[in-house]
């Protein structure tokens, strides 16, 4: 072998590789543009993917919430069908209810028109019955006025029995008074002709005693057997029999009679013929033997 021949061989050989390398680059570099391309591709059928599936779900959520819509849709017009047959219905009652009145409008005018004569009748039985009514008003009020006569006529006979018998109370309590007054002149005679004393004495006694002006009060009561305790006795110049006026304030109560006569106290009967009705006796009332 000749050395062109190898020289030539060697030549061969390095150009060989070296197309072998350049064509190795070559498809490294297209190998790595294809991966590139691959994986944007890839990138972006990924993100198509996920708004494909964010899109189908919206669809999704759409649907069901059309679905929902039509049958809230269908619900309000199936309530509308029925409500329109009921106000069909009630047109119907309606237009019988006119119908029915219209009726009853003629009639009542067809017995209006006849009553037109029976109205001027009734007019006259007003005006009579007016005129009547007006006679029984006027005859009310003359019975008004009687009533009233008799009710002051009443009230004046009232008025007139009350003082009666308050004259008579009065009466009565100085019939009781005065005979109190007996019975203690009668007490005290007894005792001047026990003791021989002469009446002209007693007498004497008897009105200065009587003329003493004599104030106290009301100690207890007993309203059980309608007896007084007061706080006078001998000693104020009290006597068996006398009478005292029971007050309270400028209130007039009763009068009683000394029935049994201590040193510093007495008793004394009320004399219920004198009572004031609602007015009863009550410890701290005062008395007093004088006007």
């Amino acid at each position: 072998m000749s050395v062109f021949t190898k020289i030539f061989i060697v030549i061969n050989l390095a150009l060989t590789l070296g197309l072998t390398g350049v064509a190795g680059s070559l498809f490294a570099q297209r190998a790595n543009h294809h991966y590139s391309n691959y994986k944007a591709a890839h990138e972006v059928w990924r993100k198509t993917l996920a708004d494909l599936t964010s899109e189908k779900k919206r669809g999704t959520e759409r649907l069901l919430a059309l679905k929902s819509s039509t049958d809230e849709e269908e619900q309000r017009a199936s309530a509308a069908v029925k409500r329109y047959g009921e106000l069909l219905g009630k047109k119907a009652d309606l237009s019988k209810n006119i119908a029915s009145k219209s009726s009853a409008i003629a009639e009542y005018r067809t017995q209006l028109q006849k009553g037109e004569k029976t109205n001027n009748d009734l007019n006259d039985d007003v005006k009579s019955l007016t005129g009547q009514r007006n006679t029984a008003e006027n005859t009310k009020n003359d019975a008004v006025a009687f009533r009233n006569r008799a009710y002051n006529n009443l009230r004046e006979t009232e008025d007139d029995v009350s003082s009666a018998e308050q004259a008579i109370t009065n009466i009565k309590a100085s019939q009781l008074v005065h005979m109190a007054d007996i019975k203690t002149l009668e007490g005290l005679l007894e005792q001047a002709r026990r003791k021989d004393v002469p009446v002209e004495k007693i007498a004497a006694d008897y009105k200065k005693q009587m003329a003493l002006k004599l104030d106290g009060q009301v100690d207890r009561v007993d309203l059980g057997v309608f007896l007084l305790f007061l706080d006078l006795g001998k000693g104020d110049g009290v006597l068996e029999g006398m009478t005292f006026t029971v007050y309270r304030g400028d209130k007039y109560i009763c009068k009683v009679q000394v029935k049994t006569v201590n040193e510093d106290d007495a008793s004394a009967w009320v004399l219920v013929e004198t009572m004031v009705q609602g007015r009863q006796p009550q410890q701290g009332d005062k008395v007093k033997n004088h006007d």
